[in-house]
């Protein structure tokens, strides 16, 4: 009972140098599989051992003046989705550092982090461009969707970290972060227009239609030209695909055309995306200077 208290009273962790009086239960219980030991001193719920949030919280409680950041941060802070292999603290090396939770010898300015559990965490700035560094650009995507960072915060953090490894990275983060991506495939379908050349597109900016407000992922507003993605995770959902044809009704009334790829379409045909992306455009081309003829 007492141990079962303890875990309920620090969800699921035990700092067991507060309890020596204790110790032979905690062994015992370690024996039996029932506590887990993450770190020197630090005990956890079996059952919760895996957990990342619960990995983190236990890691700070394991060095208190360290810097939760990388991918750990990310998933407790604004991506609960987060892939997480590691458990990634900034602050001085220490000797013994158990398997799945790595050190990194890097300054975290104060301004640069954000208070969670009983620590610390860098802020999402300083997150997203940890993550470019190591090739994980979800988390610019998933900040920028919240409206968590902007280009202008991500190039302040930059600054501000600017002799640390990653440079190229970093420069990198912000330059797509320009193109303001709320997910992977848009990314990926803004770098493919931007490497063919094709211009005139802005991403994610409020359009009104008929007294309605709609956020398309690229408009080329000369072209009066809509392009979306379209996971799968999303819109396989009945009231999302309603409430996108509902929307493209609304849109293709007031003389917007609509074009709709899938992320396997962006990444296994880009060919056909900017085939049928360049149709789209060089008609509307043609339908103005038809225009202008008649006029």
């Amino acid at each position: 009972m007492i141990i079962d208290d303890l875990l309920n009273d620090g969800g699921g962790i035990i700092a067991a140098a507060k309890y020596r009086e204790l110790r032979n239960q905690f062994s015992r219980a370690v024996a039996s599989g029932r506590l887990v030991r993450l770190y020197r001193g630090i005990l956890v719920a079996s059952q919760l051992a895996d957990d990342p949030a619960v990995r983190a919280r236990a890691a700070l409680m394991w060095q208190p003046g360290h810097i939760l950041m990388g991918p750990s941060a990310a998933r407790v802070t604004f991506w609960p989705t987060c892939p997480v292999e590691t458990i990634d603290l900034a602050g001085e090396s220490s000797r013994a550092v158990p398997p799945g939770t790595r050190i990194h010898q890097v300054l975290v300015p104060p301004e640069m982090r954000m208070p969670w559990a009983t620590g610390f965490a860098t802020i999402p700035e300083l997150t997203v461009l940890d993550l470019a560094v190591i090739g994980q650009w979800g988390g610019l995507c998933e900040a920028l969707r919240q409206h968590l960072v902007n280009a202008d915060s991500l190039a302040l953090a930059a600054e501000r970290v600017s002799g640390r490894a990653g440079v190229a990275e970093r420069r990198e983060c912000l330059r797509r972060a320009q193109d303001n991506p709320w997910s992977f495939a848009e990314m990926d379908l803004q770098l493919l227009y931007r490497r063919s050349g094709i211009d005139g597109w802005v991403a994610n900016r409020t359009i009104e239609s008929n007294g309605r407000t709609f956020i398309p992922d690229l408009v080329f507003d000369a072209a009066r030209l809509i392009v979306e993605v379209d996971g799968r995770q999303y819109h396989a959902r009945q009231q999302a695909f309603d409430a996108d044809r509902e929307r493209d009704n609304w849109l293709i009334s007031e003389g917007w055309i609509i074009l709709r790829f899938t992320p396997a379409m962006i990444w296994n045909h880009p060919e056909r995306v900017l085939e049928q992306t360049l149709a789209a455009l060089t008609s509307r081309s043609r339908d103005k200077l038809h225009a202008i003829s008649r006029a």
